[in-house]
């Protein structure tokens, strides 16, 4: 025989819906204490070649401010830039190679952070220009190496210091570090300091080699700018304005035994000027093989504390220097020659 279930009366069935709806409302207000809401990660992301897709996104995963760029190599295709309100993190390994150029504006902020440390930086820009005018403030513990096709400038407040190589390279324009102020970061800081190397190189029909307001530091310095002796294009190899370039501990702070400064420009000028310093712990070296010439002006070149050599055999267009300058060491090959009112 089946069973008869009791018949429940209109009033029984609200009292059981309202018992649900107190049940549902109670469970709901556990949850929503025992799982507070999660914030969205900052993240920024990038369309490189303007093609209205993204070509890649970063995060601020810790949420200091700053977004973290992956460890790793990116390709990346078009124009990579950064806008003056980007704050850009590096850490680990990282290598960026980017199909036209790489520009960060007034007011960005390329660094790395407490806690994360950068092993090492690669930026090769393929087409166009590396350069920048804000803040790029790297500590690394391997080297530092730039490329570019064209122009490579840095042009912001620059402090980049690790006890490997530090290397500019400009595959067919000028290499130039520049600031408003040598101590745009910190009183005495260096903009570019290496432990192992610091090589600044310029290639093509207009190579040239620029620095001024700047500290420029490593164990050696090798200054290059390489053309054809037969191009007529417009080059020099040129620092002023207080430019320090040097080798010597006493300024530097870098340990082991210290090299030479070499400044090697195959055509046009060298010029040091206008109160810049260049100071090596051992010998200074200036090569200018095709007609150019070595003008000191104004400025200082001292090698080895006056008991290194100055080199200028190679500087085939001769070397001068104004009453205003110093030189400091035992000078072979061309002698200086005085240029009044320099």
């Amino acid at each position: 025989m089946a069973t008869v279930l009791p018949f429940r009366k209109v009033g029984d069935v609200s009292k059981l819906r309202g018992t649900r709806a107190a049940i549902a409302l109670g469970l709901a207000s556990v949850l929503a204490i025992a799982i507070p809401a999660v914030a969205a990660v900052p993240s920024r992301s990038f369309d490189t070649n303007s093609d209205g897709k993204v070509d890649i996104t970063i995060y601020d995963t810790d949420g200091d401010g700053y977004f973290e760029w992956p460890a790793g190599t990116r390709t990346l295709p078009g124009q990579l830039n950064f806008t003056e309100t980007d704050r850009i993190a590096f850490s680990g390994t990282t290598t960026i190679q980017v199909t036209q150029g790489v520009f960060y504006a007034a007011g960005a902020q390329l660094v790395t952070r407490p806690g994360a440390p950068l092993q090492k930086l690669v930026i090769v820009a393929n087409g166009g220009d590396f350069g920048g005018r804000g803040l790029l403030d790297l500590t690394a513990t391997g080297d530092v190496i730039i490329t570019a096709k064209n122009h490579l400038f840095l042009y912001g407040t620059t402090h980049v210091t690790t006890p490997g190589t530090i290397a500019l390279t400009s595959k067919n324009d000028e290499v130039g570090v520049a600031q408003l102020t040598p101590d745009d970061y910190a009183p005495g800081a260096f903009a570019l300091l290496a432990g192992k190397a610091l090589n600044m190189l310029a290639m093509g029909s207009y190579s040239s080699v620029f620095g001024e307001f700047v500290r420029l530091g490593g164990r050696v310095i090798n200054l290059t700018a390489q053309t054809s002796s037969s191009n007529n294009g417009s080059r020099y190899m040129l620092f002023r304005n207080d430019a320090v370039v040097t080798t010597d501990p006493d300024r530097t702070g870098l340990s082991g035994t210290a090299g030479n400064i070499t400044f090697n420009q195959s055509r046009a000028y060298i010029g040091v000027e206008s109160g810049a310093v260049v100071d090596s712990a051992q010998n200074v070296v200036f090569k200018d093989q095709y007609g150019g010439s070595l003008f000191v002006c104004g400025a200082t070149v001292e090698a080895g504390s006056g008991n290194g050599v100055i080199d200028t055999r190679y500087v085939s267009g001769g070397a001068s220097s104004g009453p205003s300058s110093t030189i400091s060491g035992t000078v072979v090959g061309q002698p200086f020659t005085s240029i009044p009112g320099c």
